[in-house]
């Protein structure tokens, strides 16, 4: 087909890719497909395409019933690429002489029904292993963001940490509305805001560690914050403090649903308050002799100033 080059692990690039169902052996279970910027990286062990604007998983844009159903219930997805395309313009055009070349769209094996170059969004189609549509993915990834938004404008991390601060203030005595004109905003913000807030005991309840690693696993896979903290039964605002600042990257320390101060702290502690080695390290956490070294190497750095030495 021309134009084809296996990529590295992690290349940037825009592919026409092809997607085997690994859950079945017959009926419909290959899709092919076209993606921009996009790498291919690892879900589970298996080959999964990645978006570079959103780092996380992309499972493709079919608009056929049995393959959201498929997707739905949870069935994984190898990734392959067919071709890297280079000239971009020209993608979309490679995709369709892919999908003529296996005769997809009359194939009883393909989930293609359709071979256009015109690129139309179905909303209602599954976007993730977590059984959310593209509309509904898109509505609540708004949700987060405004919500962050309006904590990182006044001042804080995320909203979920801005929820407890407000409420453990308010327990303490302050104003809500004090509180409100303190940061800038109408006297009724904050109590407005605390209304529909989740109750502080609650949140705290949920604030652990296993849904700390649930959370960005699901994240990780693809979910939307919301859809994450709704099959693990938790409040969004629970949800948002165990995220924390993890987006996932593709890297070791994403793969083990931790941020990169998480895994250099992690490794840190085994070596300087364990007595490890870089060699049992890395057997313990499954990290490479390099990476661990990397991540000691990051951390002591970062925690010393010159004048320290």
């Amino acid at each position: 087909m021309g134009n084809y080059k296996q990529p590295r692990l992690g290349e940037r690039m825009n592919i026409v890719y092809i997607l085997t169902n690994l859950d079945k052996t017959e009926g419909k279970r290959f899709y092919i497909g076209a993606k921009q910027d996009c790498r291919i990286g690892y879900v589970d062990g298996i080959e999964t395409i990645f978006s570079n604007k959103t780092n996380t998983p992309y499972l493709g844009s079919s608009c056929c019933p049995v393959m959201n159903q498929d997707l739905s219930r949870g069935d994984r997805f190898r990734a392959d690429i067919l071709e890297t395309v280079y000239n971009r313009d020209s993608l979309y055009e490679r995709e369709s002489l892919w999908i003529n070349a296996h005769s997809a769209v009359e194939s009883e094996d393909f989930y293609n029904i359709g071979n256009s170059l015109t690129r139309v969004s179905n909303q209602d189609a599954v976007v993730n292993l977590y059984n959310e549509s593209y509309k509904d993915y898109a509505c609540r990834k708004r949700l987060v963001s405004r919500r962050d938004a309006t904590a990182k404008d006044i001042g804080y991390d995320n909203f979920g940490v801005m929820t407890v601060d407000f409420q453990q203030r308010v327990a303490k005595g302050e104003k809500p509305s004090s509180i409100s004109e303190g940061i800038g905003r109408h006297r009724k913000f904050v109590s407005r805001y605390l209304a529909s807030a989740t109750e502080k005991s609650v949140i705290e309840k949920h604030v652990t560690s296993d849904n700390t690693w649930h959370v960005r696993d699901m994240f990780r896979k693809g979910a939307s914050l919301p859809r994450a903290c709704e099959i693990l039964g938790i409040p969004l605002e629970s949800g948002r403090i165990v995220l924390g600042d993890f987006s996932p990257k593709g890297d070791v320390a994403s793969a083990m649903n931790m941020t990169m101060d998480d895994a250099e702290r992690y490794v840190a502690d085994l070596v300087i308050n364990n007595d490890k080695s870089f060699n049992e390290v890395s057997k313990i956490t499954g990290f490479s002799r390099s990476t661990v070294s990397r991540y000691f190497v990051s951390y002591v750095k970062r925690r010393l100033k010159g004048s320290d030495l």
